[in-house]
């Protein structure tokens, strides 16, 4: 959207820059033929026009550059269009004002302007209602000073009749542009539907963030049911960064990777991603609505993890920023559970504000970094989503992170120096001596002193034992949770999905 609302703003400022020529080099023409005509103020009038002519040409030649400018530098270059026309045209009024023809004709340049803006520039009704209204008081308000001062030669209309006939003008103006705006932005919505949905039907909203929705959707042709993830604003490098990081992650074929259909930036700028929609829940919510998890559930649910990390390894992908809410739990068939993880590679920046790290932003969640991703960014391998894993391990069989601090300064500290206390010294359930071993092993501060490969701990992992769960009692479980959960709720563990896109930093 964002270089839409650039190429527009160009657009608009090159519009003015040409009708300013014409217009100057009329009125310029008009004063050399016909000298009598020519007012006394003519030179101030030159001079305002001229710097006003200069400013609308450098806004054209920065809307007009290559390289994309911030949002807050194309809304100062929308605000500056609107101050240099509607002011510029009142002053020149005010100037005029002791003609009838020159008003009414800068009145009309004025409404021009400025539905100019509120045809060509993208915006909603409501900022188009206020920068119109800025655009014509500029204009109404010297018109309005110079009747109240009697400078108009047109005795026949005294200042109550002439002044509501200018405020009648200005708000009318200004509603009609707010009114374009209204249409146009509401058609845009829906053609950008369309734009980023492709050929996929856009359902019901599952989960929004600051920076886009996940949308339930069905193909328009094998109507599969899916997720859209839309990403309204995305600055060109992102979007690049996005694509180059999706086009390895979806060719993941391992079944306990979510799947990845299709993704790409529609015309409109917005970035969108389709995936597999999982009926499902994440793990962190998981333990925080029903506590720490048995062994006997936590074990296959971590061996599960190491195969999809094992698979994922072997294509040189790390995931970067694993984490419970990163794990869904599904039902398979009627008694097994499975997992999905999701948002591989695509990683979020946290700002550790802290001494100890390097001056780059930290990539990942605080309560899952390893040492190394906090230390030295560029040091992130597999080894990382090893320790990574231990700490989703260490959550699911406590209920705690391994560390707990305040900020996210003191808790990337704590990872760095501080040895974790067993999951055992922190709960009062039967962990396992082998489990508790393996944890601590995956949470090693050195990464070649942790398991080296996700299948070298899945082996150890296979070997532990624990009769605190069952198939029948995981059957009972889900048939409970899916008896209790209306759609609305079930539904909303659909909103992780928001994770497989960027949508804000994971602090």
């Amino acid at each position: 959207m964002t270089d839409l609302f650039q190429r527009r703003l160009g657009l608009l400022y090159g519009l003015a820059f040409w009708l300013y020529a014409c217009v100057f080099l009329g009125v310029f023409i008009a004063y050399e033929n016909l000298p009598a005509y020519e007012p006394a103020s003519a030179p101030a009038q030159h001079t305002i026009a001229i710097i006003i002519f200069a400013l609308v040409l450098v806004g054209w030649m920065l809307a007009r550059r290559d390289r994309p400018l911030s949002r807050a530098a194309l809304r100062a270059l929308e605000w500056g269009f609107v101050l240099a026309t509607g002011p510029h045209f009142g002053v020149q009024t005010y100037l005029n004002a002791d003609r009838l023809t020159p008003p009414l004709l800068l009145f009309i340049y004025t409404a021009f302007a400025v539905m100019a803006r509120a045809v060509l520039v993208p915006s909603t009704a409501r900022r188009t209602i206020v920068l119109s209204g800025v655009c014509l008081a500029g204009w109404g308000i010297p018109s309005v000073v110079a009747v109240l001062q009697g400078i108009p030669r047109a005795p026949e209309f005294p200042p109550v009749m002439v002044i509501p006939f200018i405020v009648v003008l200005c708000v009318a103006m200004t509603s009609l542009a707010g009114g374009a705006s209204f249409v146009i932005d509401r058609l845009q919505r829906r053609l950008s539907d369309v734009q980023r949905a492709g050929a996929y039907q856009l359902g019901r909203k599952l989960g929004e963030g600051a920076n886009g929705d996940v949308f339930e959707a069905r193909h328009a042709a094998h109507r599969r049911r899916l997720a859209v993830k839309v990403i309204p604003d995305v600055e060109p490098d992102d979007a690049a960064r996005l694509e180059r990081v999706l086009s390895v992650t979806s060719q993941l074929d391992h079944p306990g990777a979510a799947a990845i259909y299709d993704y790409g930036r529609a015309v409109d700028g917005s970035f969108f991603c389709t995936m597999e929609l999982i009926d499902g829940i994440d793990l962190e919510t998981l333990v925080r609505e029903h506590g720490p998890l048995p062994v006997g559930r936590v074990v296959p649910i971590l061996v599960q993890i190491c195969a999809v990390l094992d698979s994922a390894h072997a294509r040189d992908v790390v995931h970067r920023d694993l984490k419970p809410a990163n794990v869904l739990l599904t039902r398979h068939g009627l008694a097994t559970e499975g997992i999905k993880i999701v948002d591989f590679g695509l990683v979020e920046p946290v700002n550790p504000d802290s001494q100890l790290t390097s001056p780059e932003l930290v990539a990942g969640t605080p309560g899952y970094l390893a040492p190394e991703a906090i230390t030295d960014p560029h040091d992130v391998g597999p080894q990382s989503d090893a320790y990574s894993l231990g700490a989703v391990a260490y959550f699911l069989v406590t209920g705690r992170t391994v560390f707990d601090g305040e900020t996210v300064a003191e808790m990337c500290a704590q990872h760095i120096h501080t040895e974790p206390k067993p999951p055992s010294a922190r709960v009062s359930a039967n962990i396992p001596p082998e489990l508790d071993e393996l944890i601590l092993a995956c949470l090693a501060k050195k990464p070649d002193e942790r398991p080296q490969s996700p299948g070298e701990l899945r082996k150890k992992l296979e070997a532990v034992t624990a009769s605190d769960w069952s198939a029948d009692q995981a059957a009972a479980w889900w048939d409970e949770l899916e008896a209790s959960r209306d759609p609305a709720t079930y539904s909303s563990s659909f909103s992780r999905y928001k994770a497989l896109v960027p949508a804000g930093p994971s602090a």
